[in-house]
């Protein structure tokens, strides 16, 4: 838990990004990257609220979770 950096979240989000199976609906891999960012986001919580790390030390929460795509408005 102590070897992860921030940018180790980040470089698998970029890879999760690019790595993405592109289909009709694909938003390039945008939900593939806030899953990532989001799974490790929650391990870290687990792990402080476990008193494994001191909240400060949670690299998941210092990497930017992708902004949501904006919901297309009805006709």
């Amino acid at each position: 838990m102590d070897s992860i950096a921030a940018s180790d979240i980040e470089a698998l989000k970029q890879v999760m990004i690019a790595s993405a199976v592109s289909r009709c609906n694909s938003r390039n891999g945008r939900h593939a990257g806030e899953h990532v960012v989001a799974a490790a986001r929650a391990f870290y919580s687990r792990a402080i609220a476990d008193r494994l790390i001191d909240a400060s030390a949670s690299p998941a929460h210092r990497v930017a979770k992708p902004a949501a795509c904006p919901v297309p408005a009805a006709p």
